[in-house]
């Protein structure tokens, strides 16, 4: 995926090694400006295509990153780190998480775990809970530096969720008895 700038001058993307499968596989962070120039940013060892996801942040100087270094023992792991590399912080994570997006102003990240629910994350890797106890979370939109909107399962219930980092989460919409997943755009 990639990733822009809040004032659309650069984009960030990830792009992975030439054989993802390779023990030595990686991903390397690059940002392209709109007048056509490249800077590498750092390179990161991992499976990024298969079992990983990297999600840089808007500024371009954070990424935050699930991978699974070792196919044979299947554990993930997530990061959040700069995007040179420098400054790794996180760990082992249940197999499943997903690293949904950055707050605007690329101070929070958003992931979630099947079953257990919506966290979010600063510098340091450590999650806290935002959404604690959703099954379940797919179209995480961050609609301002602190708030995100996202469909999820609650008690098997789809709905439209609001939840605030530091704050509670509700309802915009259901719960649905039925395995309903809305798109949410911002």
């Amino acid at each position: 995926p990639v990733t822009w700038s809040a004032d659309s001058a650069f984009l960030t993307v990830a792009v992975p090694s030439a054989d993802p499968l390779a023990a030595d596989s990686s991903a390397t962070l690059y940002r392209i400006g709109v007048d056509g120039s490249a800077q590498k940013l750092g390179t990161f060892a991992g499976n990024f295509v298969f079992g990983g996801a990297m999600r840089p942040s808007p500024d371009g100087q954070w990424v935050a990153y699930t991978t699974i270094p070792d196919p044979n023992n299947p554990q993930t792991f997530f990061y959040v780190a700069h995007s040179d590399g420098s400054l790794n912080n996180g760990g082992l994570v249940p197999n499943g998480t997903v690293v949904h997006g950055w707050s605007p102003d690329s101070i929070w990240v958003a992931y979630s775990t099947p079953n257990e629910g919506l966290y979010v994350s600063g510098f340091n890797g450590a999650g806290q809970p935002l959404a604690a106890g959703v099954q379940v979370v797919k179209d995480v939109v961050w609609s301002d530096a602190t708030s995100v909107v996202f469909s999820g399962s609650l008690n098997d219930h789809w709905g439209l969720r609001l939840a605030q980092v530091g704050g509670t989460f509700a309802d915009l919409a259901g719960p649905f008895s039925n395995t309903m997943v809305f798109g949410v755009r911002p």
